[in-house]
């Protein structure tokens, strides 16, 4: 095993010749910059240590080093759950610019310390050491991931933190500096010193103020960090002495080493070059740590794609950062606005300034100065885990794995030649081989990685990768700048069918969409709908009467898919033939006094003879079923597919989309946030009471009533009626109904083209109920539904919700499985 020093360990891995397989030996590989996707560890789940100490896994990295990559494969080996350290991932609704693992991905492995607060919320949660500011602070972190670590312990699982924050994982690790938390009448007395100073930008002159007040290393801030100095001013108002005079408690094996530390921790999270170090201490876990890295050359590549997939969208980071300012915070506020990605002046006065070049070409090279921040962020993390003399906050070895795949002895050389060049030589502990490896990690699973990620085993031949992926992204901009200039000005950043994050960098496949009774009230401004989605080469159109007129109304409309509409029983089956995606409105629309049962009468019939047609000209198609009720309609079609011998459940869907639109709208208004960023599950059916809006779990949270939460739900449920008496016997909820359906079918293409992580909830076949169709949230993927969701937490509110609507969901499945099968 690796030698360490204390509760630290640091590891580099080899694997013996023989584990990778002698066919390997002629591959010349770029380990660093493999070393970033490929690792294993030693730390058993829940074993205790040498000395009765439980093992901590602690992954730090620049970006794009692949940290949430390795933690999650960890998590899966070990039996282990994530604590998020990093300082942008714990507000809502910022989550491009954090790079927030997926929400698959978070059902997959619990993760802690992710989406606790929203960005204006105050910070007030650790307790009486928590300093009074609005803000999320380094000690306040410390407090909830030393918490989040004791109750993954007590639950017989293994933490694995991971972040790029190095103060908040130097803060874990050795524990909380001893500097004086300032009264509320000290910080007061400093707000009022600063706050004229402040607001008229003289930095000069606040830093002369703390200069004289006994902090003359207060000139080496950062400019206009009013945060950072303004809490030094209260240290040494609280105290008398400047923040350097206090002691923190630091590495224990560092007594030959000079223990001046590189930056200042302050118990507000704040950091600056001054505090000298304690005596050692013994650290109550043992730490396994590593720091992933990469070339500089690739790691500013891969840093320059992000950068370009941050932007590009209209749920990117302009979108995040347009919603910081509706909800009033300017840049610079708070710790929130301040990180990178988000405090960039030009992002903002993209937004702010709104388009002054209607084709968006501005947002790229505007895109520099993020770039730039975040290269100078990677550059000073690397530089300060590897400079001479200094060990410390993290203690972190690169973990070079290409060893394992080749097992070359000249690797072992180039290893150590890399320790001695980064001035690394005097690391306190020995390099030596970890046997066995080949246990902990497949081969197959390795190449997956490869495949997956597109790396290759040639080293020039990664590089015309990335090469690759920069002209995609370049050719991606122009054609987002077309679509903007051919339909409107903002439409790519405004309608969320026309979003580029998730659509293939990759021409489009050919993708054929069907949509039957497209001449009625849904299905004419469903067709519109359908044909701006960039995802369909070809629409067609089906009705008994009026398509030719729709489909003619529509194709000239200058996007790319082809129109074509059929009309009459005779055509149906030419209408569906090569199609990928079925969507069916058709029926009558509900009328003034209608009940869902008169609607059943009329709408199951019509649904059967489709649900034949479908299964003879299209049977490996996704079927959207929007004709309603859809709480029996779907069981109809089911069985329709099981006679016919063509039933896939993982490709029969009701739509229960507009549940779920007229949830996060009615929840938007009460808790008066931005609808856009607002997420509501409806589970149950679609109809009545058989909708049940969990709102328990909407995000972001907002403190409703219970009186507030059982309004929104019966609105929810009552929604269509609404509408109908709204519109006066002169229609129903057809537009509405339209745009929910084309937002479902969009996540439906989106997943048949392998879109990655689309959940979306709908009414399928389902086992988490007793009953055999419920809705619930769902993950798309090219086969339809790739897997259906627990339900998660629900309140006892919800609990009874759910009781309630199983009876009459039940009646309503069964009456739709008696109705397909009588003669």
């Amino acid at each position: 095993m690796i030698s360490h020093v204390g509760s630290i360990h640091t590891r580099c891995l080899r694997l013996s010749y023989s584990a990778a397989g002698p066919h390997l030996s002629s591959y010349v590989l770029s380990f660093r910059l493999h070393c970033r996707r490929l690792l294993a560890t030693t730390c058993s789940a829940g074993n205790k240590a040498a000395g009765g100490k439980k093992k901590v896994i602690v992954i730090s990295g620049p970006t794009g080093a692949g940290k949430s990559r390795l933690a999650l494969e960890l998590a899966k080996r070990l039996n282990g759950e994530i604590i998020s350290a990093d300082s942008v991932q714990v507000y809502r609704g910022l989550d491009i610019g954090s790079a927030k693992p997926s929400v698959s991905e978070r059902q997959e492995v619990p993760h802690h310390l992710i989406d606790i607060l929203h960005p204006s919320e105050g910070m007030l949660l650790a307790g009486p050491d928590c300093d009074h500011l609005n803000e999320y602070s380094v000690g306040q972190f410390f407090e909830d991931a030393r918490k989040a670590t004791r109750d993954v312990l007590n639950n017989g699982r293994v933490p694995i933190v991971t972040g790029g924050t190095g103060l908040y994982l130097r803060w874990y690790i050795y524990g909380k500096p001893d500097v004086p938390k300032a009264s509320p009448e000290i910080a007061s007395e400093v707000d009022s010193e600063l706050a004229d100073l402040q607001q008229n930008g003289d930095w000069d002159a606040a830093i002369d103020l703390v200069v004289k007040a006994g902090d003359p290393r207060a000139q080496s801030l950062a400019a206009n960090d009013w945060y950072r100095l303004r809490r030094t001013l209260e240290i040494i108002r609280s105290s008398g002495s400047p923040p350097s005079a206090f002691r923190v408690p630091y590495d224990s094996f560092r007594k030959s080493i000079d223990s001046r530390v590189t930056e200042c921790s302050l118990d507000d999270g704040s950091s600056d070059d001054r505090i000298e170090e304690s005596k050692s201490t013994d650290l109550d876990y043992e730490f396994n740590c590593f720091f992933l890295s990469g070339q500089r050359l690739d790691l500013y590549r891969s840093i320059d794609l992000r950068c370009e997939d941050m932007l590009l969208g209209s749920d990117g980071i302009l979108s995040e950062a347009q919603w910081l300012l509706d909800i009033g915070l300017l840049p610079n506020s708070n710790s929130a606005t301040r990180a990178i990605g988000y405090r960039q002046e030009n992002v903002l006065d993209f937004i702010t300034d709104a388009y002054n070049d209607q084709s968006g070409t501005l947002i790229v090279p505007e895109s520099l100065s993020m770039k730039k921040d975040i290269s100078k962020r990677e550059t000073s993390i690397l530089k300060g885990y590897r400079a001479k003399n200094r060990y410390e906050c993290i203690l972190l070895a690169e973990i070079v794995v290409p060893a394992f795949w080749i097992g070359l002895e000249e690797l072992k050389d180039e290893l150590l030649s890399l320790f001695i060049n980064k001035h690394l030589a005097n690391f306190p502990f020995n390099i030596q081989p970890l046997q066995n490896l080949s246990s902990l990690i497949k081969f197959e699973i390795l190449s997956e990685y490869f495949e997956s990620s597109h790396l290759y085993l040639h080293h020039h031949h990664h590089l015309s990768s990335l090469s690759k992926k920069k002209k995609e992204a370049t050719m991606l901009r122009s054609i987002q700048a077309s679509l903007r200039r051919s339909t409107c000005a903002a439409a790519s950043s405004t309608h969320p069918l026309l979003r580029r994050r998730g659509y293939s960098s990759e021409s489009a496949p050919e993708r054929k969409v069907a949509v039957l009774g497209a001449a009625g009230g849904i299905g004419q401004p469903l067709a519109l709908l359908m044909k701006l989605n960039p995802l369909v080469s070809s629409l067609s159109l089906y009705d008994i009467a009026g398509t030719p007129g729709v489909a003619a109304d529509v194709s000239h409309i200058n996007t790319r898919s082809e129109v074509v509409g059929y009309m009459g029983e005779d055509q149906l089956g030419k209408a569906l033939e090569g199609c990928d995606l079925v969507i069916i409105p058709a029926g009558v629309p509900r009328k003034p006094g209608m009940t869902r049962d008169d609607l059943f009468n009329i709408n199951a019939g019509i649904v059967k003879s489709l649900a034949t047609a479908i299964a003879k000209y299209c049977p490996h198609a996704l079927v959207n079923m929007i004709s309603n009720p859809v709480n029996s309609t779907v069981p109809i079609a089911a069985e329709v597919f099981k006679k016919a011998g063509t039933y896939d459940e993982k490709k029969l869907f009701g739509v229960t989309m507009l549940d779920v639109v007229r949830a996060k709208t009615f929840y938007a208004g009460k808790a008066k946030v931005p609808v856009e960023g607002v997420n509501v599950p409806v589970v149950g059916g679609h109809a009545g009471i058989t909708i049940l809006p969990l709102f328990s779990q909407a995000t972001p949270k907002a403190n409703l009533s219970d009186e507030d939460i059982k309004a929104l739900t019966k609105r929810t449920q009552d929604g269509g009626t609404e509408v109908v008496e709204a519109k006066a016997g002169k229609g129903s909820a057809t537009l509405s109904m339209a745009y929910a359906g084309a937002i479902f079918a969009d996540a439906c293409l989106k997943g048949l083209n392998g879109v990655p992580d689309v959940i979306e909830c709908s009414f399928v076949q389902s086992s988490i109920t007793e009953l055999p169709f419920f809705a619930s949230k769902v993950k798309l993927g090219k086969n339809g539904v790739e897997e259906v969701l627990d339900l998660g937490p629900l309140s006892d509110y919800e609990k009874q919700g759910l009781e309630s609507l199983m009876p009459e969901l039940k009646s309503s499945i069964e009456k739709g499985i008696k109705f397909a099968n009588q003669s």
